[in-house]
C-alpha cells in the first residue's frame, strides 16, 4: 500500500474522532420571569416551544444571563408581613442555564433589588428600589463587592454599548441617571415629569425613547442637550378604557429599538397590543394584537422575531419584524409573565 493510500483512512479516523468531541454549539433561548408563580420559563428559539418551568422563588422580578451563557440570575422581593404586600428585601440567586441547578444564592436585606444589569466582565449591577444606591455583585463568588450611588425608586437599567455607563431610571423621582461606573459618579442626569419606566437609546447615545407613569405614549429625549423635545402619543385607547388612578400608575410597560434599529417597537399594555413605528422618524406604522397586558420586548439576536411578555394571558407573543404581525403564542406555564430576555446558552438544556 503507498503512503497516500495509508494517509486519507488515518486522515478520516482523525477528523471523524475530533468531530465527535466538538462541544455543541450555543443556542438562544428565551427566559421568561413569572412574578406570580415564583419560576422562569425557557422556551428555545427559533422552535418557539416551551422547554422548561424552573422553580426560582417568590416574587422574581427579573432575569438576566452571564455573558457566558452558562448562569441566569433571578432578584426575589422578599415580603415581611406588610398588609400592602410591598417587598423591603430582597434576594438574587444565580442558577445554571443547562440545568436549574442554584449555583449560590446572595441575602440582599437592606432593598428590594430590581432590574438586573450584567457587565462585559461579568459583574452584576443590582439597583435597590428603596435605598439610595446599586449593589455591585462578583458573579463567581456571589458576594457584594462594591457599591454606586444612585437613586430611590430605581427600577430599570441599562449598559452603553461600550459598558462604560449604566442608565438607570427611576419610579419615584422621574429622573434617569447615567452613572460612569469606573468614577461611581453620575456624568448625566436626565428629568422627567413622571416615574420612568422601560427606556432605550440608539447605539450612539444620540436619542433616548421613555416610557413613563401615566403617558398613553412615550417621550423622545436628545442625550447631548439632555432634555424632553418631543412626545408621541400612542394610538387612542377604546371606549371606556381608564387609566390607573393609583401608584404606580403604570399605563404602558415595553419598549425597545429593533437590533438594526429601523424599528421602536411600543407596548400598549392596557390595550393589549404593540406599536410599531419607523425609526428614526417615528411614522406608526402598525398596531398589533397581542395577549394581555403586554409587557417587556425583546428582539432575537438575529432580529428575525420580537418577543412580548404578556403578564395578564401567562404567554409569549411572537411577532415576526419582517411581517410586522403575531405569528405564534407561547403558554408559559407560569403566572405574571413579564419580564423576556434572550440568553445564548453554550450547553443543552434538557426538557422538564
Amino acid at each position: 500500500m503507498t503512503g497516500k493510500a495509508i494517509f486519507w483512512p488515518i486522515f478520516w479516523f482523525v477528523a471523524t474522532l475530533f468531530v465527535g468531541v466538538r462541544p455543541a454549539l450555543s443556542k438562544p433561548y428565551l427566559f421568561v420571569q413569572n412574578g406570580d408563580s415564583g419560576n422562569v420559563s425557557v422556551i428555545s428559539i427559533p422552535e418557539h416551544q416551551l422547554v422548561k418551568v424552573i422553580p426560582v422563588g417568590p416574587h422574581p422580578d427579573d432575569v438576566a444571563g452571564s455573558p457566558d451563557g452558562r448562569t441566569f440570575f433571578v432578584n426575589l422581593g422578599i415580603v415581611n408581613g406588610h398588609s400592602w404586600g410591598v417587598p423591603e428585601a430582597g434576594e438574587i440567586v444565580a442558577l445554571s442555564t443547562a440545568t436549574g441547578k442554584v449555583r449560590w444564592r446572595l441575602s440582599i436585606p437592606d432593598g428590594w433589588p430590581h432590574h438586573l444589569s450584567v457587565a462585559k466582565d461579568g459583574r452584576l449591577f443590582a439597583p435597590l428600589y428603596d435605598r439610595a444606591h446599586l449593589d455591585v455583585i462578583d458573579t463567581n463568588s456571589g458576594k457584594i463587592t462594591g457599591r454606586l450611588d444612585g437613586q430611590w425608586g430605581m427600577h430599570g437599567s441599562k449598559f452603553s454599548p461600550d459598558g462604560k455607563r449604566l442608565y438607570v431610571g427611576s419610579i419615584l423621582t422621574g429622573s434617569i441617571y447615567v452613572l460612569d461606573i469606573a468614577k461611581n459618579e453620575p456624568v448625566k442626569i436626565l428629568s422627567f415629569p413622571a416615574g420612568v419606566r422601560p427606556f432605550t437609546f440608539t447605539r450612539d447615545e444620540k436619542t433616548l425613547y421613555a416610557q413613563l407613569s401615566g403617558l398613553h405614549g412615550f417621550v423622545v429625549v436628545d442625550l447631548d442637550q439632555a432634555r424632553i423635545v418631543k412626545t408621541v402619543k400612542l394610538p387612542k385607547l377604546p371606549p371606556g378604557t381608564r387609566l390607573p388612578k393609583q401608584f404606580p400608575y403604570n399605563v404602558n410597560h415595553g419598549l425597545e429599538l429593533s437590533p438594526d434599529e429601523k424599528y421602536l417597537f411600543a407596548a400598549g399594555s392596557i390595550a393589549n397590543y404593540v406599536a410599531v413605528y419607523s425609526h428614526p422618524d417615528l411614522k406608526l406604522l402598525k398596531i398589533i394584537p397581542v395577549g394581555a397586558d403586554a409587557n417587556w420586548i425583546t428582539f432575537s439576536p438575529d432580529g428575525r422575531f420580537a418577543y412580548v411578555g404578556c403578564r395578564g394571558s401567562n404567554e409569549v407573543s411572537v411577532i415576526s419584524v419582517a411581517e410586522l404581525k403575531e405569528i405564534k403564542r407561547v403558554k408559559t406555564g407560569g403566572e405574571g409573565s413579564a419580564r423576556v430576555r434572550i440568553i445564548d446558552v453554550p450547553e443543552a438544556i434538557g426538557a422538564q
